[in-house]
């Protein structure tokens, strides 16, 4: 049996402390996963690289990866390349986690040190759970040593996360970066210094060579093994784990499968000591002495386990192939998990799905081909017609692709629709095979993988280039003027306006700008609110006139959004300053919104990610203006004061205007402020 290691009291004392004060300051409400903190463990000497967990709402945590590997596991994870459905990922991790869950997440051991401690916890999301990760086991009970070194992390990232709340600190000011803290001397509060260090340099160790025994496989040749057809061979982490050893870990279970019959050939469980080419390699060479036959092709997972499978090929004469799907093996190991799960208490479910709005377009583009070729005679004959499509389920269902682009938007239909972020990268790679004129796959690709703002600048830029091949010059001349009306438009002016975002952030404005007014000429209308980004900028940069031209046109003019009003307001101020025209502008916003005064003026601090959703007239968006607009208010010399000013105008009590100025001037309040 596994044992739970020792760890003294003060230890957890000191631990349990530093978690309660992180979760105070509620990092995850504005702090990112990709934001990371570098730690250095007193004892080691070896760097920490600690992310807050939480942001989606589903798990709140600060999980610690050590060393250059666990680094690079991180890495791996936002570029969406670490994972897969056989739990590679788990088994990958070298991290230590303290996660705030709810008591029925909590062992009988870990309860049992609260208990002893005298501490109580109360709520969802409220118990610290400590765990250690390793490659190839699953979570563990920390070693005194793991619980030091986590306390540490926690102090480290609790002043991290304070720094960043203040605007202090721009963990995303410095890209190839940390901002890492060094103990220099520990204690219920440990003291740092602190700096900003490169990202390690991971450099993994090759996989031993595949060791073959000389005499067996001259034996097996000598016997004049017959063909035995295509063979499928894998080795994938278990749903299990076994408790023989100290700490509990991952086995894996290797199948050997004959692709046509998916008769099981030979299958043992490994420990993650063996390394799993090698694992392969042992079970297909018991598959063949006790078959007494010879694959004529052995297929396995993917083109790097079949290169280290190379030497059995040519010592059998037997063609190695990589693939990506081993459906022989999968249709096995699913009947194996029906078996083994027969008596087993029933599973969790699956956390929630993300949401991504994108993937309504799909219902959309459903019905705009189920509408071709129809005509009505009413509308309450297109309306039942519509009712039976609905009810019928049939606009959840994805026509036959007419072409590859189809067929590849289809495919990011689904990633759209997918939680998992190495699968919707996946299914986006997988859409560019298809066509490389896929806009989405290029715009989910620069969201999910791009290292830098230059890459995701290209990736957006090469989304744009593929739009507009895809719908061609023709198109374009045609249809200008309701672009996002059309389908088929949405990818590209999803990627045009992203690459606009990404070149006005690193400093190419006139390029930005030039992209946001030719969506505009594309799509009047503006479903996408690029009106809004637009003005914003241009006041950014002081072009106040071209900003005047925008707001008081034909057709925008009428628009009475918060945003809008806001731009009306100083357009007018710093055309004529403090007039009365100007004013009027400023009280039609404040009608609008009472909130936004508060965050312009600094009497309300601005956190740090915008809300998901607005409700209009609210607070939420108060902020998001907020966020746009100010760096424009702060252009025009005296506009934040002149607001000052007018808010307090608008508190004054009213009074009649014959009657004596509430302000206390001594004069009339018509000669006054009811001016």
């Amino acid at each position: 049996m596994s044992k739970i290691p020792e760890v003294p009291l003060p230890v957890w004392k000191n631990l349990y402390e530093a978690a309660s004060r992180f979760a105070a300051v509620e990092p995850w409400d504005f702090l990112d996963d990709d934001e990371l903190v570098g730690v250095q463990d007193p004892a080691t000497g070896q760097m920490g690289y600690g992310c807050v967990l939480g942001a989606l709402g589903e798990m709140f945590a600060l999980c610690l990866y050590r060393g250059a590997e666990g680094f690079d596991v991180h890495q791996r994870m936002q570029r969406g390349e670490a994972g897969g459905e056989d739990g590679e990922l788990m088994i990958a991790q070298n991290c230590l986690m303290a996660e705030f869950t709810d008591r029925r997440s909590m062992a009988g051991a870990d309860r049992s040190v609260i208990k002893s401690l005298g501490l109580k916890f109360r709520g969802a999301n409220a118990w610290p759970l400590f765990r250690s990760y390793l490659p190839g086991h699953i979570p563990w009970h920390l070693t005194e040593a793991e619980a030091v070194f986590l306390t540490v992390a926690l102090q480290a990232a609790r002043d991290f996360a304070e720094k960043v709340d203040a605007e202090e600190l721009d963990p995303n000011s410095r890209p190839g970066q940390v901002f890492c803290y060094f103990p220099k001397a520990q204690g219920p509060v440990t003291e740092f210094e602190t700096r900003w260090e490169p990202h390690p340099a991971h450099r993994p160790e090759p996989a031993p060579p595949l060791a073959l025994d000389a005499g067996k496989l001259a034996g097996i040749l000598a016997k004049g093994p017959k063909p035995g057809g295509v063979w499928e061979a894998d080795a994938a982490c278990m749903q299990a784990s076994i408790e023989d050893r100290d700490r509990p870990y991952v086995p894996r279970s290797v199948l050997v499968v004959h692709r046509d019959s998916h008769f099981i050939l030979n299958a043992i469980i490994v420990g993650p000591e063996k390394p799993p080419h090698q694992a392969l390699a042992d079970s297909v060479l018991k598959a063949i002495e006790g078959l007494g036959s010879l694959p004529e092709a052995l297929h396995v997972r993917g083109d790097k386990m079949a290169a280290l499978l190379a030497p059995l090929g040519k010592e059998l004469c037997i063609r190695i192939e990589g693939k990506g799907r081993l459906d022989a093996v999968l249709d096995c190991r699913r009947e194996m998990d029906k078996f083994m799960s027969r008596g087993r208490r029933a599973q969790p479910e699956p956390p929630p799905k993300r949401f991504d709005r994108r993937a309504m377009e799909k219902v959309t583009f459903n019905l705009s081909r189920k509408l071709e070729g129809h005509e009505f005679g009413s509308p309450a004959e297109a309306n039942r017609y519509l009712k039976e499509l609905n009810e019928s389920g049939e606009l959840k269902e994805s026509p036959a692709p007419r072409s590859a682009l189809e067929a590849a938007q289809n495919l990011m239909y689904e990633a759209f629709e997918e939680h998992l972020p190495h699968r919707r990268v996946g299914a986006a790679r997988r859409a560019l095979k298809i066509s490389p004129d896929c806009a989405d796959a290029y715009n989910l690709l620069a969201e999910e993988t791009a290292a830098s703002a230059e890459e995701a600048r290209n990736l957006y830029r090469k989304g744009v280039e593929a739009g507009e091949r895809a719908l061609g010059r023709e198109f374009f001349e045609k249809n200008a003027g309701h672009f996002w009306g059309l389908v088929e438009t949405r990818p590209y002016m999803r990627a045009k306006a992203e690459l606009a975002r990404s070149l006005w952030e690193l400093g190419d404005h006139e390029s930005a700008l030039g992209h946001w007014r030719e969506m505009l000429r594309l799509n009047p209308n503006d479903n996408q609110g690029m009106r809004y980004v637009l003005a914003a900028r241009l006041g950014e940069l002081g072009r106040f006139d071209e900003v005047h031209d925008m707001v008081f046109g034909k057709q925008y003019r009428d628009d009475c959004g918060l945003e809008w009003l806001l731009m009306k307001a100083l357009s007018v101020f710093a055309a004529k300053g403090p007039s009365q025209e100007a004013a009027a502008a400023l009280r039609e916003a404040m009608k609008d919104n009472e909130h936004f005064p508060e965050y312009f003026l600094g009497r309300k601090r601005l956190p740090r990610r915008l809300p998901a959703t607005l409700a209009v007239g609210g607070e939420d968006e108060a902020v998001y203006c907020a966020k746009e607009l100010i760096p424009a208010w702060r252009r025009v010399p005296g506009a934040l004061d002149w607001l000052t000013a007018e808010v307090e105008r608008q508190a004054v009590p009213k009074a009649g205007r014959n009657e004596p100025c509430p302000c206390g001037s001594g004069k009339k309040f018509k000669k006054c402020c009811g001016q």
